[in-house]
């Protein structure tokens, strides 16, 4: 093996035995007769093998110094340094409705479903409540495998196991939260390291979320999208949602001195600030609006208990898990979580219906999710509790 300016150059079996040879001689008085297929050769063939993959391991470990040629573990650790993640997988989030016959708690991942067509298997992502006279709810559910697979609206689904009050799975259409996407590959991630080199690698993305989310009351109050939350945008863009604590000026700042130079802001609101040479650079971001959410909630009182004995009870018991919950921007809200507080209530009987609206929309839904730049907000007038 040779090192030059063009790089290592590797040897051949033969010219290792060369090599050998002439160390032999060159240090032995007498020359050393080595006969084909004798035991000196076959030592010799032995130690030319063994040279050799030694050789193939250190050119494999130069290589992958080498942005052209590295690969796997080591590309992911050559191309972070200037802050370009690979594309991580993730699953596919589905909304579909199940068919019920009677009241029962169901716990994460106990309802599994599979399409017909293509076989997929999902699991329902959340916990939740279902009351009495439910009979058609809606449920998250999410892929149990992870990668990129074909799903249509219309794809009917089998029901798989369940607990026995979940009967079936609604023929409605599903409604499709996120799609799926497999393992960006090595060809792919050199593509977008290449095009994002000349960046100043400031911060990662989980970097720019870990520092930004200081400025914000709880981290689903601040949403980046970037290539990695939606692989339809540019590489170098990053549009940056948030509902922060502080002035538009002190928001820009911030996301100037933690995200890397030279990326593409995208937002509706454009604040300058100063660089290290007092030029003015524009900072894009979207500030984050608040959307009201208006509940209805049907209950059957305790005997002797009047509507009016617990009806404030109920609204604050519903404000208090509101906050706990820290719904954020673009959350999705089931109108059936709401049950549990609900039952909190000293007096409160059963729940017969809970039913959900954003601000705006005519009819009440079982379950809603706020847009990308918005999120979701509960105030007691928006709460509407009704004796059945």
């Amino acid at each position: 093996m040779k090192i030059t300016s063009n790089g290592i150059l590797p040897q051949t079996k033969d010219s290792i035995i060369g090599e050998i040879l002439e160390d032999i001689h060159n240090n032995m008085d007498n020359d050393i007769d080595i006969s084909k297929d004798g035991v000196l050769d076959m030592i010799l063939q032995m130690v030319a093998d063994s040279e050799l993959n030694i050789q193939k391991a250190i050119e494999y470990i130069a290589s992958q110094g080498d942005y052209r040629l590295t690969e796997g573990e080591f590309q992911d650790k050559l191309f972070e340094r200037i802050g370009v993640d690979r594309i991580s997988p993730n699953r596919t989030i589905v909304i579909k409705k199940i068919v019920t016959n009677g009241a029962c708690f169901v716990k994460s991942g106990q309802i599994l479903i599979k399409t017909v067509s293509g076989q997929h298997k999902f699991v329902n992502r959340y916990s939740f409540e279902v009351c009495e006279n439910d009979t058609v709810l809606p449920v998250e559910f999410i892929s149990v495998d992870e990668g990129e697979f074909a799903l249509e609206l219309d794809e009917q689904f089998k029901l798989i196991s369940a607990p026995q009050e979940i009967t079936d799975v609604h023929d409605s259409e599903a409604q499709i939260v996120l799609k799926g996407r497999s393992l960006e590959n090595d060809e792919e991630y050199r593509v977008r390291y290449k095009n994002s080199k000349s960046l100043n690698a400031r911060a990662t993305h989980n970097a720019n979320i870990a520092n930004l989310s200081k400025l914000v009351s709880y981290p689903s109050l601040l949403k980046i999208y970037d290539k990695n939350e939606n692989v339809q945008m540019d590489d170098a863009s990053i549009h940056i949602v948030a509902k922060h604590n502080v002035s538009d000026l002190e928001w820009a700042e911030a996301i100037f001195s933690t995200v890397a130079a030279g990326v593409n802001f995208i937002g509706e609101t454009t604040v300058l600030v100063e660089d290290v040479k007092d030029n003015k650079v524009p900072i894009k971001f979207t500030n984050a609006k608040p959307l009201l959410v208006s509940i209805l909630i049907k209950i059957i009182p305790e005997s002797g208990i009047t509507i009016q004995d617990v009806r404030e009870l109920i609204i604050n018991n519903i404000l208090e898990y509101s906050k706990q919950k820290e719904f954020g921007i673009s959350s999705a809200i089931y109108a059936s979580e709401f049950v549990i507080p609900v039952l909190e209530v000293e007096g409160v009987e059963s729940v017969s219906e809970t039913l959900i609206k954003l601000d705006g929309a005519d009819e009440y839904a079982d379950f809603v999710l706020a847009d990308y730049d918005k999120y979701p907000v509960f105030e007691a007038s928006s709460i509407l509790v009704e004796e059945v």
